[in-house]
């Protein structure tokens, strides 16, 4: 359902191109299932919503245009913020945009658990009994296979060459191989 309303947000806010996330892909591999259900959803909004007939179906809409020039307004604040410090890079460097980030995960899950923040079947309207949802596995066979391929590149190629071109981005961290 919320895949639904967010496609649909997503049209009205004119997006180009729209990929709608399957039902289990924070879990695992889509299921067939879920991935047919997720193209569904696409058809329904373009077949027999409506929404496609127009280039602005929220056209003229003022609690739109406020809604976006709110938006605006804090963007740009946000980067007057950024250039303060220098830019994005010394932003980088000083860790603003990560403790942004923390932050805001922080405060979000905070709502949540105080009520503030209401998340359908998180923190209200659980079912009693949640309903498990059928996931993809990858058989023993295909993990195997895939993981001989990764070795056999590794036995491959240079090492001195993939380190070269890792430590070209320090911001990647190299795990042992």
């Amino acid at each position: 359902m919320r895949v639904a309303y967010q496609a649909m947000a997503a049209v009205l806010g004119g997006c180009q191109s729209l990929h709608t996330n399957s039902m289990d892909e924070t879990l695992s591999l889509p299921t067939e299932h879920a991935a047919t259900l997720a193209v569904r959803t696409q058809q329904v909004l373009a077949h027999e919503t409506g929404v496609v007939n127009t280039a602005d179906p929220l056209g003229g809409s003022y609690y739109v245009e406020s809604l976006t020039n709110q938006l605006e307004a804090e963007a740009e604040s946000y980067f007057r913020r950024i250039d303060a410090l220098g830019g994005v890079v010394p932003a980088i460097e000083s860790g603003f945009f990560r403790r942004h980030i923390v932050d805001a995960a922080v405060r979000y899950q905070r709502e949540v658990d105080a009520h503030q923040r209401i998340i359908v079947g998180v923190n209200d309207f659980v079912e009693a009994q949640p309903r498990p949802i059928a996931t993809h596995h990858v058989s023993p066979e295909v993990e195997h296979n895939q993981l001989e391929g990764l070795r056999r590149v590794r036995q491959r190629r240079d090492p001195g060459k993939a380190k070269r071109c890792l430590d070209k981005h320090p911001g990647w961290r190299r795990k042992a191989a």
